[in-house]
């Protein structure tokens, strides 16, 4: 009897450990998932949720709880007891949505057509569309959604999507373009563009991407019907003087508030080059020429710098070999103002002589001390440096025109 006891003793604790293991199994075997936070509301929650009834709303809200804990086809299941109703159908569409976004979505559409003030529906359009990858649907319905249930959740939602589809997208067009990948920064707004056809931003550097491609009249296209911004003024105002549409480009920088940075630039830009438009043929052929000529120089000094004219400080002087040059009376002005010099003894001009540099200097030292401005920062012979002006022979117009501009753009002419 002793040992019988004793063995039943031995055994109770092996016995308690069995049925405690069996006890801890059945639990692991009947959890179920925690419930997750799902991206739309409950059918039931929120502005203009359709009243149900009781069998209705026990049904929707178990159907509810089962999708949070990844039981769709409960979910579904459930819904089909709370038909017919809209709210049921919006749990359908939320139980189908990682499967069948496509299906999802068009079940959706029919429930905010029917209740357009519903917005768990919308909210649920927005995510269904979005697993479907229809950025449109998925944006408007956000943004439809959080207006009429105004809480942050649905906020921010609306907040993070428009920052991935939208305002996103145009930063990384920005720096396509400081990159020089011109292409996908054209991608990038045109998918906003898709998104949002009135986007300021998208249109603005759709236009600077165009331009830069070499396109001014596919982008004057792209600002076409859009807000007139001061932002938008300018870059019309840049794509007039791509066309050489000077007259336009003032006009447009004109208009731009006074304080808009760059406009005082752009429309002393502008007026210059409107007034080298409407000068003679040989000052533009001074411009281009490669190894300018020193009646030349002169035409460019005396006809973009028309106060040289009133600057005469010597009389006129008698020069045999410039009768009947086109730039006659150019030269005259600009040896009367000490730019240029002639040979007095000889009474010629030299007008055909290819100028220097150290000419080419000395005559924008002598315009700039006469007009009161300062002079050009030349680069030492041979040492170019950032910011100075850099002179070689040949000289052309080009680089005669370049370190002019500069004084005329302090308020030239």
């Amino acid at each position: 009897m002793w040992n019988r006891r004793r063995s039943i003793a031995r055994s109770l604790p092996q016995a308690a450990l069995a049925v405690g293991l069996m006890a801890l199994a059945g639990c692991v075997s009947t959890a179920r998932r925690p419930a997750a936070r799902l991206a739309y509301p409950s059918p039931l929650t929120g502005p203009g949720a359709p009243v149900a009834g009781k069998t209705a709303e026990r049904a929707l809200s178990k159907g509810f709880k089962a999708l949070a804990e990844g039981r769709s086809a409960a979910a579904l299941a459930l819904a089909g007891r709370a038909s017919p109703n809209v709210a049921a159908d919006v749990l359908k569409a939320q139980a189908k949505l990682a499967a069948a976004p496509a299906e999802a979505e068009q079940l959706l559409k029919g429930v905010v057509a029917r209740s357009p003030g519903y917005a768990a529906a919308w909210l649920t359009l927005s995510a269904a569309a979005e697993q479907n990858g229809d950025e449109k649907v998925a944006l408007d319905a956000a943004r439809r959604g959080a207006s009429l249930w105004d809480a942050p959740r649905w906020q921010r939602r609306l907040a993070a999507l428009e920052n991935r589809l939208i305002t996103g997208r145009l930063a990384q067009a920005r720096d396509a373009i400081a990159a020089g990948d011109l292409s996908s920064a054209l991608e990038k707004t045109t998918a906003v563009l898709q998104l949002e056809p009135g986007n300021v931003d998208a249109h603005l550097l759709r236009a600077q991407v165009l331009l830069a491609q070499g396109h001014p009249a596919e982008a004057r296209a792209a600002l076409d019907g859009i807000e007139e911004t001061p932002q938008v003024i300018a870059m019309r105002g840049r794509i007039a003087e791509r066309e050489h549409r000077w007259g336009d480009a003032m006009r447009l920088y004109t208009s731009l508030p006074p304080g808009f940075p760059g406009r005082r630039e752009a429309l002393t830009r502008a007026k210059n080059r409107w007034r080298i438009s409407n000068l003679p043929a040989y000052v533009g052929e001074a411009i281009n020429s490669k190894d300018l000529t020193r009646a030349q120089l002169a035409a460019l000094l005396v006809d973009l710098v028309p106060e040289v004219d009133a600057m005469a400080g010597e009389p006129a002087p008698v020069l045999s070999d410039i009768v009947g040059l086109p730039e006659q009376r150019e030269i005259i002005a600009a040896v009367r103002a000490g730019l240029v010099k002639a040979d007095a003894l000889e009474h010629r001009f030299f007008p055909s002589r290819q100028v220097s540099p150290a000419m080419v200097r000395h005559a924008l030292d002598r315009l700039s001390h006469i007009l009161g401005r300062p002079a050009p920062h030349w680069c030492p012979p041979a040492v170019p440096a950032d910011g100075c002006l850099e002179l070689s022979s040949p000289v052309s117009g080009q680089a005669v025109f370049r370190a002019m501009m500069p004084l005329l753009e302090l308020g030239g002419s």
